[in-house]
């Protein structure tokens, strides 16, 4: 669990840890400064609660996805269940994701439905899988770290997450897990997910505290598919050094084949040269643009960003 300022909630949330029929083995919470009681009712829940508590108290604020990152490298249990402040367990989380894991003896990472609720844990009556599943490629997009568990060897070969700016913690782990095919999704509701404006993810489209039509997430005709704004957002940095320089060991566990991820290396090459043509052009005066943007386009390299369509605005763009 990573923490900032959440005296509001967290008691909820660590009340339903205690309500689980099979209690954690330890829980390891990073502070990132809280300034209110937080720190507090972390140890205060440490004195009561029968399983190991242990508080980490950062010297400096590093951010939810490095605070995330350090209490993560702290773990020491098999599975590893990612936890926000302010939102609530069901009784039965943690024994139904356990259960998977052993029968799924592949699977690296997990990540389960949850309930939208109101600030006051009021269930909205729509699950995220709901919301998304008419208009979002889950396996790629349903990405929630509250909801996620992973599997703590898989987990060290992923930390630390990099330190680049728009890398969200469970971005990362959801990535480097769907790489090797290893990602798996229950649709059982095990959380409620509580809906407030102090929430990291409190803006845009996806996890507003209103039932959503598939219509609520189109613009102009067009669904939103998370489609990037800025060219360093095309690509999660870092994920081709990171297959190459596991490759192996990830073959030798028999977590991925060298077929998957011999074809992920390949993407993702062809996505950073990709990536380096079109900055490239950019830095051209407009009218030399034309020929290195066709190029670009009959070769496959704007099926990264949105296809024709940005190569006509890379022409284009003064």
């Amino acid at each position: 669990m990573a923490t900032y300022n959440g005296a509001a909630y967290i008691q909820e949330q660590l009340d339903s840890f205690l309500a689980q029929t099979r209690l954690p083995d330890e829980v390891i919470v990073s502070d990132d400064g809280s300034v209110d009681a937080t720190v507090d009712i972390l140890y205060a829940f440490r004195e009561r609660a029968p399983f190991k508590v242990q508080v980490l108290i950062n010297d400096h604020n590093l951010g939810y996805a490095q605070n995330f990152s350090q209490a993560l490298a702290h773990c020491s249990g098999e599975i590893v269940f990612l936890s926000d402040q302010d939102d609530v367990w069901l009784p039965n989380k943690i024994e139904k994701m356990l259960d998977r894991f052993a029968h799924k003896p592949k699977l690296q990472l997990l990540i389960h439905d949850l309930a939208f609720c109101k600030a006051d844990l009021t269930p909205i009556g729509q699950t995220k899988i709901e919301r998304m599943r008419d208009v979002f490629d889950l396996e790629k997009q349903y990405v929630v770290g509250m909801a996620t568990a992973v599997r703590r060897e898989f987990l060290q070969q992923c930390l630390p997450v990099p330190q680049r700016k728009g890398v969200s913690h469970d971005m990362w782990l959801h990535t480097c897990a769907a790489a090797v095919e290893a990602k798996g999704i229950m649709h059982d509701v095990l959380a409620l997910y509580r809906r407030h404006a102090s929430n990291a993810t409190s803006t845009g489209d996806l996890n507003v505290d209103f039932v959503t039509t598939p219509d609520h997430f189109k613009k102009g005709g067009r669904a939103i598919m998370f489609r990037p704004t800025r060219l360093s957002e095309v690509r999660l940095p870092d994920l081709y050094e990171w297959l190459q320089a596991r490759r192996q060991a990830f073959i030798d566990s028999g977590i991925a084949s060298a077929q998957r991820i011999d074809a992920v290396i390949a993407q993702e090459r062809d996505r950073d040269e990709s990536l380096t043509a079109r900055t490239q052009l950019l830095a051209m005066h407009r009218l030399r643009r034309v020929v290195p943007a066709f190029m670009l386009l009959m070769r496959g390299g704007y099926k990264y960003f949105n296809g024709w369509k940005s190569a006509i605005k890379d022409v284009l763009l003064n």
